[in-house]
């Protein structure tokens, strides 16, 4: 951490802006940009965008160099999570592929309607439905099970509904 406690500590000194000014003064570049990450005083990792121009005169020579330093902690915040959401997604999928079975979220509203959010891509196997038409309505799977089993599946749902508990059932198709 830094001596002086108002300034920040740099985390990505091997990538510090000295090694861009050579380059924009000998006219290799008309300017950097680039994320560094910095550690406050009271521990918290922030992270900034930082852009660095050379101003010169009409005749060519350097005047003085420009810099803006831009807050993009949330940004990046952001964009963890999404990482991390298609992570988890992609994960998912790999699983679903690897079981027998549909692994899926089914959605039951207070109105009685149904969607499954996610169904396993095997859903259009074994139901003949594309799982993406079933993201808002569900119908159709229920529509799909034998007539005899029918009053045990949605008995079924609605006490896994009741009681927030794991659906596991067989049924004919």
């Amino acid at each position: 951490m830094a001596s002086d406690p108002r300034r920040l500590a740099d985390l990505d000194r091997e990538r510090t802006l000295d090694t861009c000014i050579p380059e924009l003064l000998e006219g290799k570049a008309e300017h950097f940009t680039g994320e560094r990450r910095y550690l406050r005083p009271d521990g918290r990792e922030i992270w900034t965008e930082v852009a660095l121009s050379l101003v010169r005169a009409e005749d060519g020579s350097p005047q003085f160099f420009a810099l803006a330093v831009t807050d993009i902690s949330i940004r990046k915040g952001a964009e963890l999570a999404l990482r991390e959401r298609v992570d988890l997604h992609e994960y998912l999928v790999k699983i679903a592929q690897t079981v027998p079975g549909i692994i899926y979220s089914y959605k039951l509203r207070p109105d009685g309607s149904t969607s499954m959010p996610y169904a396993a891509p095997i859903l259009a196997d074994i139901y003949g439905l594309d799982p993406a038409d079933m993201e808002q309505d569900a119908r159709e799977v229920l529509g799909r099970i034998h007539p005899a089993d029918r009053p045990r599946i949605e008995q079924a749902v609605s006490d896994s509904a009741i009681h927030l508990s794991l659906f596991e059932q067989e049924f004919r198709i």
